[in-house]
């Protein structure tokens, strides 16, 4: 039964060869009438269109009844049976088309195509009517039948559309005569499918020859299809005829003929139907329930459907009350789940599911699906043996998209948000766990073995589930977020080894910790620095006591020991920032190329790549030497009798610290306080080896000239 009964505007169901849908079909009029006439010129005609743009309504409400006025019974049948066959579902779609129309039938021969038509006939009265066959969505044969079925559809399609009478040896077929039999065929099918004809051009070489496209609604067409329903006097009809507006037919074909790309809005000369309809049909529900209140007749405006605002909500509205369609309350989730994740990609692709997946991952009751179907926000697809579903609309791709965008920001940010603070104090709980565990000492005996090792074992638990909070949410960022590429230039997902994976995660890890605590470390020093010149040179209360020396050189010579403590802490940073963008490029090697750009253009350059160059190996040469220097000078000190420094160092280039260091190496006494040091030292070390490395492969090649390849 056709949910659309009495209204003036269709809304998302397609116009039907019916009485009132013939009398509301407005702005096809000049498209009606010229496919009319290249259908009754040519024996077969291809119709094409994008997927939405109205193929079935012009030919149910615009070209079946000039057909049926010119003498011609329009057959309107589809090839989606499976079961059973193309060649059958036209013998019984012409059955259910005669039926329907009320056409006096009398059998043909269902020998073949060829036969049926020669000796079918279909009379209105004493009229004999020539046939029209309409095979709408044409591409169905392509999708949903075997091969062998179709190859066989098409030669026998091939002998009527020729006109050549097929060799059989029945003798039946014989006495029918080769006179081709008086039909006209019409193929409508989606534009994208309109290579797929090549297929058949073997057997049809004229299959191409006499094409008409439809396209969407012009400017003038659309505010045809606006007003004339609007006027229309039915009693059938719920409600009486209004008037719109010129000022908002202006505003709404406006809308519908400029879409958003990117940060600009770009004007179009067509009007998408199915955006048309569903405004319209919001028009006419609204003057509905302005018709109860009294008051004198007058246009309907702006202002009266509610701004323009409610334009892009109607649209939006679609979407939501068709979910809020599904009579228990407990499967609308699941079925906006269905739409927004399994049914449209991220760069707003429709897709589609067969049934038996749709229901091992969703577990989606039948009566729930039906509805969805029967509200029009999905349609199903038969193909092979199965069932697939997806939206009914490319339109009712951007407000799903719009809809998934957003909650997918939010919760992205939100889950970034909370990583972001989650990691860094879970990875410190570890840390500590560990430490308190490894030395006792630091905490004065005060914390018992269980104690640290439930710090951290719950520290490690904490910091996996927040990796992945965060993790999860920089994916649904990155995937959701606008994008500067069109979705055919997306690079494709590259695959990552297990190894990698379990490298790369490490990596990530200790990246994180180390960025986390020295981030925390650098914070808290430079407050206990402001205190302590604050106090003039009081070393605050909640500061450890136990590097007062440190604390007193720092007041002392504060250009030195702040210098000291800015490069410790900005080296440990960096190499923590290192470890993070090697453990991203080993989970994500397409991120690789994202610095090409730069190094390219620094490399065009002799100069700045001289430079650039230089000043790597310079630095890590410095920082090898560096290292090198600390381990020979922390071996003196540990060996020395005093626990002193060597007398011929020059004290000035060193902090304040490091003679306390000195003589804790030297007595065999270092703690925690002097971790940050150690990890300085490893991480210049880590920093500096692949730059001398790469300075030593160089000269090797240049000292060695490369063996010829056998």
């Amino acid at each position: 039964m056709d949910n659309n009964t009495g209204q003036r505007y269709r809304g998302a169901q397609p116009f039907s060869d019916d009485e009132l849908s013939q009398r509301t079909f407005f702005g096809r009029q000049e498209a009606s009438e010229s496919l009319t006439n290249q259908v009754l010129a040519n024996r077969l005609v291809v119709v094409y269109a994008k997927s939405g743009v109205g193929k079935s309504s012009l030919l149910n409400a615009g070209v079946a009844p000039r057909l049926r006025e010119a003498g011609y019974q329009p057959l309107m049948i589809r090839l989606n049976d499976i079961q059973l066959g193309p060649t059958a579902s036209v013998f019984d779609g012409v059955r259910s088309e005669a039926s329907r129309q009320k056409t006096e039938y009398v059998h043909g021969d269902t020998t073949s195509l060829w036969a049926f038509f020669k000796t079918v006939e279909f009379w209105r009265g004493d009229r004999l009517l020539t046939p029209v066959l309409v095979i709408d969505q044409f591409e169905e044969l392509f999708t949903l039948h075997s091969e062998a079925a179709r190859d066989a559809f098409l030669s026998d399609l091939s002998y009527i559309i020729r006109g050549v009478q097929p060799p059989s040896p029945d003798a039946a077929q014989q006495v029918l005569g080769d006179t081709a039999p008086s039909i006209h065929v019409v193929l409508s099918l989606r534009e994208d499918f309109l290579g797929i004809l090549e297929d058949g051009a073997d057997r049809i070489p004229q299959i191409m020859d006499h094409r008409f496209r439809l396209v969407p609604l012009s400017r003038q067409s659309a505010a045809e299809a606006m007003a004339g329903p609007a006027m229309l006097a039915d009693p059938t009809l719920a409600t009486r005829p209004f008037t719109l507006a010129p000022e908002f037919t202006e505003v709404v074909l406006d809308y519908l003929t400029t879409r958003t790309a990117g940060a600009s809005d770009v004007a179009r000369r067509f009007v998408e139907p199915f955006h048309l309809q569903l405004i319209c049909q919001r028009v006419e529900q609204v003057v509905a329930a302005k018709a109860q209140k009294p008051g004198a007749e007058r246009a309907f405006t702006l202002a009266d459907f509610g701004g323009e605002a409610a334009l892009s909500h109607t649209l939006a509205t679609f979407y939501t009350n068709a979910i809020r369609s599904v009579s228990e309350p407990h499967f609308r989730p699941v079925a906006k789940r269905l739409c927004e994740e399994f049914l449209i990609s991220p760069e707003g692709r429709r897709l589609s599911i067969e049934e038996h997946e749709l229901r091992k991952q969703l577990r989606l009751s039948e009566p729930a699906l039906a509805q969805l179907v029967g509200s029009r926000l999905l349609r199903t697809d038969r193909r092979s043996d199965s069932t697939y579903y997806e939206l009914s609309h490319d339109a009712l791709v951007e407000p799903v998209l719009a809809t998934r965008r957003t909650q997918a920001l939010v919760r992205g940010w939100s889950a970034i948000a909370f990583g972001s603070l989650a990691v860094p104090m879970s990875g410190l709980l570890v840390l500590y766990g560990l430490l308190y565990l490894m030395w006792p000492h630091i905490s004065g005996g005060t914390v018992e073995p269980v104690a640290a090792v439930f710090v951290m074992v719950s520290g490690a638990g904490l910091l996996l589930v927040s990796m992945q909070i965060w993790r999860a949410g920089w994916r649904a960022h990155r995937r959701y977020r606008p994008r500067g590429l069109r979705p055919a230039e997306q690079p494709m997902p590259v695959f990552v080894k297990p190894r990698d994976k379990l490298i790369g995660s490490a990596l990530l890890t200790a990246g994180f910790l180390t960025v986390g605590f020295f981030a925390l470390a650098g914070f808290f020093v430079s407050v206990a620095v402001i205190v302590l010149f604050l106090q003039g040179g009081v070393v605050p209360a909640w500061v450890s006591q136990g590097v007062n020396p440190f604390w007193k050189n720092v007041y002392q010579h504060p250009v030195q020991e702040i210098g000291w403590l800015f490069l410790t802490v900005a080296t440990s940073l960096l190499f923590g920032v290192v470890l993070c963008r090697k453990g991203w490029r080993r989970l994500h090697p397409e991120a690789a190329s994202w610095g090409a750009t730069f190094r390219h253009r620094m490399s065009t350059h002799w100069l700045a790549h001289l430079g650039a160059r230089g000043l790597r190996l310079g630095a890590s040469v410095l920082g090898i030497a560096f290292v090198v220097w600390s381990v020979y000078l922390t071996q003196r000190c540990a060996n020395s009798s005093q626990g002193l420094l060597p007398e011929w160092l020059p004290t000035s280039l060193l902090n304040g610290y490091t003679p306390v260091l000195c003589k804790k190496a030297f007595e065999g006494s270092l703690s925690m306080d002097d971790f940050s040091v150690g990890f300085f030292v490893f991480s210049v070390f880590c920093l500096s080896l692949p730059g001398v490395l790469q300075m030593l492969h160089a000269g090797y090649r240049r000292l060695l000239p490369a063996r010829p390849k056998v």
